[in-house]
């Protein structure tokens, strides 16, 4: 049988039963713990009341020097501003003059007889209308292929949601008829007959869409009514009244439908600050699509068709031409106003490049506009300058089979594109060969830009000695940073390969078609300048056989000065350039307008020189070129054209 031992202190106390006091016993027990607590929290009361008296103190300090030593403070108490020292002050009769400090040696009455005149500053404002009708592009019936539509429109700050459905007809210009149709009247529900769309099938090229006002004839529909184009009287339309503000945007996440309509993105009848030069619904066409001029001698450049029209404005503005440029959709005007005020101010314009001051004061246009040829480029295939070598061709090859990544790289259309080729290794593998190793590259390029969009091809798969480039839609070229990828030069490829449109690209190749007039002037044989023209037919079997610096070579003839360089087209030292059918489409590709004039002038600009301030003090007559000045020690600001008396008076 198991037993066990139990074991009891001796000393122990069984609670209550005992009839002592415990609690008093445990405190007295920890009453010297208890008295260094009371003492370090005595120190840190201590020290929080010194934290708070001096914190108090150096707000007050910080207080004095704000109030007596900082030139925020007022003058009155800023011992460190001349005008605490004054000891005058000086009040105005009138409001015409405002008074802002007198100096201690003010004189005790100046009296100012009249205000006859204010100073202003030089102003330049559009002589005309800056805005021009908003119209459509052309558009193909056949685009619209869904059953219906919608866009967002506002209208003086009115948003509406403008939905409408296609035409049913089987023949598309009657569809087309049906769906400017249902446009209409759902744009008579949103807007009543302010705005609508009147389908325009006379001009060439094919039907287009102009704005218009409606009125609602109760004949259409079979006599249920329909909203139609306001007419004219003479067989034209209404357009929007221009006090009217319209704007049209894509609705997010549905099909982008004002392409279809032919009016692009964020479209307005008024400028906008955000919206691109080349978006503007301008009276005068743009020329060019870089511009540069200057303002008072300070040059103002590194505007393209592509700025805003916000870009233009902050870049005159932020400039050391000393103006301000603004617009006003009110008046539909811009305004250009000096820094500085009087007589002495002044504002000179003069443009370099383009014709953006003519757009927006009438300035006389430049003898030279930049074009852009981003959207021209050669149709050739790229071959190879350089011969592939073995030795490079093995060593790729042989990278590439041992599994090592390799690069081959290209610029497309303006931005770097790099290939990376790796062979994945199996047990079954075979090496590649040139073919076989232009056909991953061809598969990527396949993935990136869609099927034969652009293709590289050796012309041996075991031995080539060339490689080439096609491409029908993108524009390829080759530059400094993708020939350092180890694909790429061992191909063969440079700089030299490139369908960028050069002096030596045919004009076949870029694709130019139709006919441009150069006119300039030439000395006769009298020694006179005469007027003279030439016009080149790019359909003429011949001139598609010729290069640009042919091309060049030809409009000089004309005294027409042309250049190709770095991606820009540049015309210059000409009177004008037309374009004729497919020419058209040339200069618009290149300058955004299918006809350039040189060296003429828009509507005349409003210019009001800017003047003096004049008034009479004590019977003489006083000029200061601004409003606020200092008269017999007394600052004051001319307010008002009045007569008046400023009488300063000591403390």
């Amino acid at each position: 049988m198991a037993s066990s031992i139990n074991t009891v202190s001796g000393n122990r106390v069984a609670g209550l039963a005992s009839g002592m006091d415990t609690e008093s016993i445990v405190e007295k027990m920890l009453s010297g713990t208890q008295s260094k607590i009371d003492k370090q929290t005595g120190l840190k009361q201590q020290l929080e009341w010194k934290q708070e008296m001096v914190r108090g103190i150096i707000t007050d300090i910080n207080s004095f020097h704000d109030k007596y030593f900082s030139f925020y403070s007022s003058a009155n108490t800023n011992l460190l501003s001349n005008a605490f020292y004054n000891t005058m002050n000086a009040a105005s009769s009138t409001s015409a003059i405002k008074v802002i400090s007198a100096a201690s040696n003010a004189a005790g009455k100046v009296t100012i007889d009249s205000i006859d005149q204010l100073a202003s500053a030089c102003t330049v404002k559009s002589g005309g209308r800056v805005s021009g009708e908003l119209k459509g592009t052309v558009i193909d019936p056949g685009q619209f292929t869904e059953e219906s539509y919608s866009f967002e429109m506002t209208l003086d700050g009115v948003s509406r949601t403008i939905s409408f459905k296609k035409g049913t007809n089987a023949d598309e210009t009657e569809a087309l008829k049906e769906t400017v149709n249902n446009l209409n009247n759902s744009m008579y529900r949103a807007f009543g007959t302010a705005a609508g769309f009147q389908l325009d099938t006379t001009q060439p090229g094919g039907p287009r869409l102009n704005l218009t006002q409606l009125v609602w004839d109760e004949t259409q529909n079979g006599g249920q009514g329909g909203a139609v184009p306001k007419s004219n009287g003479s067989g034209g339309y209404v357009p929007v009244d221009t006090s009217r503000k319209l704007y049209m945007e894509n609705t997010q996440g549905k099909t982008a439908v004002l392409p279809l309509l032919g009016f692009k993105n964020e479209a307005s009848n008024k400028l906008d600050y955000n919206t691109s030069l080349d978006s503007l619904p301008l009276a005068e066409p743009l020329q060019g699509k870089e511009f540069s001029f200057k303002i008072n001698g300070v040059v103002i450049d590194g505007i393209t068709s592509s700025s805003t029209l916000g870009d233009v404005i902050s870049k005159i503005n932020t400039s050391e031409a000393g103006v301000k440029v603004s617009y006003s959709s009110i008046e539909d005007k811009f305004i250009m106003e000096s820094k500085t005020t009087g007589d002495i101010s002044n504002i000179l314009m003069e443009q370099t490049s383009g014709n953006l001051l003519t757009v927006m004061f009438g300035t006389k246009s430049a003898d030279t506009v930049t074009g852009s040829l981003d959207g021209v480029k050669s149709s050739k295939d790229l071959v190879s300058v350089n011969s592939i070598e073995d030795i490079m061709k093995d060593a790729v090859l042989g990278g590439v089979n041992g599994g090592t990544p390799h690069i081959f790289s290209l610029n497309v259309d303006g931005k770097d594109v790099d290939i990376i080729v790796k062979r994945e290794l199996t047990a079954d593998s075979t090496d590649w060969n040139m073919s076989e190793l232009a056909d991953e590259i061809n598969r990527q390029l396949e993935e990136k830009f869609g099927a034969g969009e652009i293709v590289l091809s050796v012309d041996d798969p075991d031995s080539p000695t060339k490689a080439t480039v096609s491409s029908a839609n993108h524009l390829v070229s080759f530059n400094d940073e993708n020939l350092n990828r180890d694909i790429t030069s061992m191909l063969g490829f440079t700089t030299a390969n490139t369908q960028k449109a050069g002096m030596q690209s045919t004009l076949g190749e870029l694709g130019f078609h139709g006919k441009i007039t150069f006119t300039g002037t030439q000395p006769d044989a009298s020694g006179s300048s005469a007027m003279q023209s030439v016009t080149i037919d790019f359909d003429n079997v011949d001139t598609q056989g010729q290069t640009v610096e042919w091309l060049v070579n030809q409009v000089r003839t004309a005294g027409v000065e042309l250049t190709f360089d770095n991606g820009a087209v540049q015309i210059g030292s000409a009177s004008s350039v037309t374009g004729d059918g497919e020419g058209k489409k040339i200069l618009n590709s290149l300058f955004g307008t299918d006809s350039l004039t040189f060296g003429t002038a828009g509507s005349a600009a409003v210019v009001t020189e800017g003047q003096n301030a004049k008034f009479v003090v004590n019977g003489q007559v006083v000029e200061r070129n601004t409003n606020t000045f200092e008269l017999e020690g007394i600052t004051l600001e001319l307010t008002e054209k009045s007569r008046v008396e400023c009488q300063s008076k000591f403390q």
